[in-house]
């Protein structure tokens, strides 16, 4: 199974984790801030790693995936 890591902006990642795939554990980038849809299905990921960014939780007039990003959150 693979980490979902979901990213907001190019220059937030893994850092110190990136060494995840190493030690076998996959994980697959979801960059919000360049429109990427979220996955419908989540049965084949074992858990999900939210990285930060700028912005808050409430700037959805800012930053529109927030949204959808709340509700996966919470649907998860």
């Amino acid at each position: 199974m693979k980490i979902l890591v979901l990213q907001h902006m190019d220059c937030e990642g893994l850092g110190g984790m990136e060494d995840l795939r190493e030690k076998g554990i996959e994980y697959e980038y979801f960059p919000l801030h360049m429109g990427a849809k979220l996955p419908k299905d989540t049965s084949g990921y074992a858990g999900i790693i939210i990285l930060g960014g700028p912005m808050n939780v409430y700037q959805e007039t800012e930053y529109p995936f927030l949204m959808e990003e709340n509700t996966f959150i919470k649907k998860c």
